[in-house]
Order: C-alpha cells, then structure tokens, then sequence
C-alpha cells in the first residue's frame, strides 16, 4: 500500500476514542478486545499502545495478521488489515511512551500493523 486514501484519514479524525484489535490464535482461536491508544504513523502503519495484552500479545507474537476496526461518524466503519509485530526497547516502544505517558496504564510495548487492506464497510478501498 501506498498511503492511506484520504477518505480513510480524514475518518480516523473524526473517529470515536475506541477501536477494536483483533488477532487470530495458532490454533485459529479468534480474539478481539478494545484499544484506546491507536494512531496512524506513516503511509502504512498503525500504531498500537500494549497497557494490558494478554492473549493479543500471545497472537501477535506467533506471527498473527491482525485488524483494527473502527467507527467514524454517522456509524461509518473502516477497518484494517495486514500484519502485526511486537516492540519493546526499540524506537516503535519510545514513539509509544511519548504519545500516550499515563502512569496508571503503562505502555509495556507496542504492536504496529502494517496495512495492506483497508475496508469501509463491506467495500475493500485498499
């Protein structure tokens, strides 16, 4: 991918503070839970804050694909797809830190995914 579309930047401005990861176990167990410290980083990268992962963590680090979904307004919905890798001690853990420094929920790490599929809807766009 590119870049993300315009289309898709200007919702996730207007997007609600909640989105949802979903990772996909080794044995092909889905796992979904709600994320509040996520932010578009580059041309093709999310960036995710890890404060409590346990069962993500355990599907991100088996090599999961991942999604993120979320909700612009009006109940427009957009989500992305692509492949997840975990970061600690690295620059992808500082980036964290500093966006999102609250002490009662530390960032442990981080998870960026990578976007190769994005859907508004049903409609793939990316």
């Amino acid at each position: 991918m590119k870049s993300f579309p315009q289309q898709v930047l200007n919702a996730w401005g207007r997007r609600e503070d909640n989105v949802v990861l979903s990772t996909v176990s080794p044995l092909q167990s889905p796992n979904s839970i709600w994320i509040l410290c996520a932010d578009i980083i580059s041309d093709d990268c999310i960036l995710i804050a890890d404060n409590f992962m346990h069962k993500t963590l355990t599907n991100v680090l088996s090599a999961s694909r991942g999604s993120l979904l979320m909700l612009a307004p009006e109940r427009e919905s957009y989500q992305f797809a692509g492949q997840l890798a975990y970061h600690q001690d690295d620059a992808m853990h500082q980036l964290a830190l500093e966006k999102w420094p609250r002490p009662k929920f530390a960032v442990k790490g981080a998870v960026s995914l990578t976007v190769d599929e994005i859907y508004a809807g049903a409609e793939r766009i990316v």
